[in-house]
């Protein structure tokens, strides 16, 4: 696992991932794969308080939400007669991608702790997380992708066996639960827009990269400006995640998303960090692959906004709300928002 002599991230990273001219990032070898580079103790932090929020429990809604993504996923890359072949020697084949794509995105150190594949209903799994990005999102994960190769329905158990780690149990056995019809998958639009990067002239990627450090032994990215966390993952699960969310406990599921996302940033996030120009704000948003900042008025009766090529909205509505409020020092604001073929359009009023 080499890193830049020129960026300092990961070779692979690169070679993976292309950051286009207009906010969005992708894989390069399945083009319709939308990725996003985000604060990941925001994603476990979200549902956490959105659980707060609504009174209820969620973990096994978010779970079974990121099992059938992944699975889904799995099961398009390799086809059937593929995992057929790997389904018992290929449970360290998955650990070790599991490792080295955690290792470049950030998502914590893997390991095979133990195993046992005969073809029967006693068969499980073991994998241990060091430093996970999300706990509930990687025991979706290990789930999803071990039905994939196995086919056979399955459920997971984890424990936290040491500080920030936990080993992920898979077993042969019914669901606890299962989901409405799974709604489509988002197909996010791509237009271009006049924009362009500063870019490695090795890989290719934008020079941003090197205000990261990449740990790539314990799988962590690290902002050397904010000290905070980040991760590189597909908006289109978490989107999911909150369609089902939505789906399975009723139509107060989007305010309340969002409410907890604006409750989240102001939490975590300091004002100083949102007071920036419109050109550096849309220069953030676009590394991030959140997309093209198109529009964006301000003032002390409110702020309008619009962004192309975006995705995750109501996290967006939620995370462009805190930062009104932290700017103009306002403890309570009002928020409209609609989507178009277009952009998504936020307004925000105090």
């Amino acid at each position: 696992m080499r890193k830049c002599s020129v960026c300092g991230a990961p070779v692979k990273l690169g070679r993976d991932l292309e950051w286009l001219d207009y906010g969005v990032i992708r894989q390069r070898k399945y083009t319709e794969h939308h990725m996003v580079f985000y604060e990941s103790d925001n994603i476990d932090g979200l549902f956490f308080e959105i659980e707060r929020l609504i009174g209820l429990p969620l973990e096994h809604i978010v779970i079974e939400s990121k099992r059938k993504d992944t699975r889904e996923y799995v099961e398009k890359m390799f086809p059937a007669w593929i995992r057929r072949r790997l389904r018992r020697s290929g449970m360290n084949l998955m650990v070790n991608q599991m490792r080295r794509v955690g290792s470049i995105f950030g998502y914590g150190k893997s390991s095979l702790q133990d195993k046992r594949i005969k073809g029967d209903p006693e068969d499980y799994i073991t994998i241990r997380i060091e430093n996970p990005h999300s706990v509930l999102l990687f025991a979706g994960e290990c789930l999803g992708a071990w039905e994939a190769l196995q086919e056979r329905d399955s459920k997971v158990e984890y424990r936290k066996v040491a500080e920030n780690t936990y080993d992920f149990t898979c077993r042969i056995g019914e669901h606890p639960l299962e989901l409405k019809e799974r709604l489509l998958h988002k197909e996010y639009r791509h237009r271009p827009v006049d924009f362009s990067w500063e870019r490695c002239p090795k890989c290719d990627i934008p020079m941003e990269v090197s205000r990261y450090e990449w740990d790539l032994e314990n799988g962590i990215i690290t902002s050397m400006e904010t000290g905070r966390r980040m991760s590189v993952m597909r908006p289109d699960g978490i989107d999911s995640i909150l369609d089902d969310l939505e789906s399975e406990l009723g139509e107060d599921v989007p305010r309340l998303v969002i409410d907890a996302q604006r409750i989240y940033t102001r939490k975590e996030l300091g004002a100083s960090e949102f007071r920036k120009n419109v050109d550096s704000f849309r220069w953030m948003l676009a590394f991030r692959g959140l997309g093209y900042l198109s529009e964006m008025d301000v003032s002390e009766a409110g702020l309008h906004i619009e962004i192309k090529n975006f995705c995750m909205p109501l996290m967006m509505v939620g995370i462009i709300q805190a930062f009104y409020e932290l700017n103009m020092d306002i403890e309570e604001t009002s928020y409209s928002w609609k989507v178009s073929d277009d952009a998504l359009s936020i307004d925000i009023t105090g």
